[in-house]
């Protein structure tokens, strides 16, 4: 590798708005030389250095987004591209976008989770206080990711924190408390 610099590396959760500024695309690290990764977990990513826009059977791939409130306000955030093709379901799953804005703290809030039904509630305060909003301040939130940075399914709509049921695998969602 000679004198090359390892990337920036950084967990799923420790991404902020700032690192997106920075990079509006990040990638899955196993696509990174694996000595900058050593002692990184599995949701280790660093910034893309290729071309855009990044195709979603290539890796995972992490992009800028925006998301926009039930009242206009908009928040900016990040999601993961979900393939598309005539085997694959056609609308956004958003167990698979994953999508998350950032809060005015900085934070990334999720809105998919298998474990949400538990936990929806305390994460529905924690966003109502942070944002100072009610439910239909928030409820819907449209998502887009920003333009020429992914191909595949990068829109969609959030009805409230989301999670599949187990005993059904149907989507849930909770978005008020």
């Amino acid at each position: 590798m000679g004198n090359r610099e390892a990337p920036a590396l950084r967990q799923w959760c420790d991404l902020r708005a700032s690192d997106f500024e920075a990079h509006p695309v990040w990638v899955l690290r196993q696509l990174v030389d694996a000595a900058w990764c050593e002692e990184r977990g599995e949701e280790t990513f660093c910034p893309w250095a290729g071309a855009l826009p990044v195709d979603p059977t290539d890796a995972l791939f992490l992009v800028r987004a925006l998301f926009t409130l039930a009242d206009g306000n908009r928040l900016a955030g990040f999601l993961s591209p979900q393939e598309t093709g005539p085997a694959l379901q056609p609308q956004v799953d958003l167990g698979v976008v994953r999508p998350h804005v950032f809060l005015p703290s900085g934070a990334p809030v999720c809105f998919w989770s298998p474990m949400f039904g538990i936990a929806a509630p305390l994460q529905l305060f924690h966003l109502y206080d942070a944002l100072d909003k009610s439910s239909v301040q928030i409820f819907p939130i449209r998502f887009r990711a920003m333009p020429n940075l992914a191909t595949g399914l990068v829109a969609g709509t959030i009805p409230g924190f989301c999670w599949r049921d187990l005993t059904t695998g149907r989507p849930n969602y909770q978005s008020e408390f």
